[in-house]
């Protein structure tokens, strides 16, 4: 029998990564794409180098400033950091969070790189207090069984 206990898992900012990647190996260099955002077309160039997205910088855009100022800078630096372009958006600027992510897939796709490769899903566990080692096991195997339906 188990002793109940409770455990605390906090795993603060350690995603835990759904799946692999395959990568399709691409040349190093720079893109520049743009996608439509609220109030016309987002330039972003993308560096590629060793098979990452090494950079991602807002050339010019016609958003509204100051809402749209921390899109420019957020979105590319988590999209370098995770590696994926599916990261959170901006509140408040969604659709400039849109046009950022939808013009790095499009440099992806313009350099022949498979997308999918840089669309990692992950998962955060945070604040989880289980009451007993069952439920421990309980929760893991939801979440692995999220995992696999990630993929």
């Amino acid at each position: 029998m188990f002793k109940k206990t409770s455990i605390y898992l906090c795993l603060f900012g350690l995603p835990l990564l759904a799946g692999t990647q395959s990568l399709t190996l691409a040349k190093d260099g720079t893109l520049v794409t743009s996608a439509m955002g609220r109030n016309g077309d987002v330039n972003v160039e993308v560096t590629i180098k060793n098979n990452k997205i090494a950079d991602v910088k807002v050339l010019d855009w016609s958003e509204t400033h100051p809402i749209a100022d921390l899109p420019k800078k957020v979105i590319p630096e988590e999209i370098v950091k995770n590696q994926s372009v599916n990261v959170n958006n901006v509140s408040g600027a969604t659709l400039t969070s849109f046009a950022i992510k939808g013009a790095v897939r499009a440099a992806l796709k313009e350099g022949g790189i498979n997308v999918k490769d840089f669309q990692n899903k992950f998962l955060l566990l945070r604040n989880c207090r289980v009451q007993s080692k069952r439920a421990l096991r309980l929760l893991l195997s939801a979440q692995a069984a999220q995992v696999f339906q990630l993929q």
